[in-house]
């Protein structure tokens, strides 16, 4: 979407792309679709939920990152080729999906607070079916609020030409940031926690870091990546009159930029923080390379061989029948 145009009028919401825009969109929904793709699928086959139930929560902020690639920005550039009855399911599924992936990051700061300040009564306050359980609740809960949302939007054209009250929208703006804060607050605590142990060798602390450290690069971040937007909108619905600064619709174009860009970055975060999806892609890479090598390999040794048939077939064909002459030479020598 043109945020500028989107925020000149804060009862219209009208996309018109230009052709870097509709690159930019379908480029970054491609390789966010593969990345989140690759890490859903380690998670899935790889990750044992039972011993660490956190892991639940990273697969759903992946799922909700992968869903926000497929449903929005590989098709936002061909929204106004979509009939008026998959608009509730386009918007409601955006807004669910971007609340979900906020809503599990503040889950997850509150899994490693609960780990980092009772250790020894983690696996007692934290299982695996309680995870399940917000998780479903989760959901159903940000569906159940974007349908709402949702009712208050008239569709008039199509899904791009759509119009909305923002103090409608305003709740769940402010839900994004007051997620968002919570989570870097908590991530903050869960360090300053860490720091000051003091009961802890050096070797051990710096393991403990090394395993916080997706955490922190996650909160920190969605917190760069998504907040400022966020308030941008909030400072827009209040002060309906910065929007004629150029200034202002420049930054908040860039910081919506910035957004989704975040989401193609998150999986790659995942991946170079965790050793599990780290260690499994290096094994799976080696595969496919060896995969390759034998393809190759098995291609040259047949193109070998057919080369080496064909040779030997073209010297037989040199060599040739005898003459009439040899024949009969031949002949004279075999009578009785």
């Amino acid at each position: 979407m043109n945020v500028s145009d989107a925020l000149s009028s804060n009862d219209t919401l009208v996309d018109d792309f230009t052709l870097f825009e509709q690159c930019f969109y379908l480029v970054n929904g491609f390789l966010g679709t593969v990345f989140n793709s690759v890490v859903l699928f380690i998670a899935l086959r790889h990750a044992d939920t039972f011993d660490k139930p956190r892991q639940i929560i990273v697969m759903n902020m992946t799922f909700a990152d992968l869903m926000m690639c497929l449903v929005y920005m590989s098709t936002r550039p061909f929204l106004d080729m979509f009939p008026k009855s998959v608009c509730s399911f386009y918007y409601i599924t955006i807004w669910t999906c971007s609340l979900c992936s906020i809503a599990n990051l503040l889950w997850l700061n509150v899994d490693k607070f609960v780990f980092i300040q009772f250790p020894l009564h983690y696996y007692t306050m934290i299982s695996r079916g309680r995870i399940l359980f917000v998780t479903v609740l989760t959901w159903v809960a940000l569906i159940a609020i974007s349908s709402f949302v949702y009712t208050f939007m008239e569709v008039k054209g199509g899904c791009h030409d759509v119009r909305v009250n923002p103090y409608i929208y305003l709740p769940i703006c402010i839900l994004y940031v007051v997620m968002i804060m919570a989570s870097f607050t908590i991530s903050s605590v869960i360090y300053l926690i860490a720091k000051n142990y003091r009961k802890m060798e050096a070797r051990a602390r710096l393991k403990m870091f090394q395993r916080l450290f997706f955490l922190f690069s996650s909160t920190m971040w969605t917190f760069v990546t998504c907040l400022p937007y966020r308030l941008l909108f909030l400072v827009n619905t209040f002060c309906t009159s910065c929007i004629s600064y150029e200034y202002f619709r420049l930054v908040t174009s860039t910081f919506f930029s910035i957004l989704n860009v975040g989401i193609v970055i998150n999986p790659l975060i995942t991946v170079v923080t965790q050793r599990l999806y780290r260690h499994h892609l290096y094994v799976y890479c080696k595969r496919l390379r060896n995969v390759l090598k034998e393809d190759s390999f098995d291609s040259s040794t047949n193109f070998t061989a057919g080369t080496s048939t064909v040779a030997h077939r073209s010297k037989m064909s040199t060599v040739g029948a005898p003459s009439a002459q040899e024949l009969e030479k031949l002949k004279d020598n075999t009578e009785v």
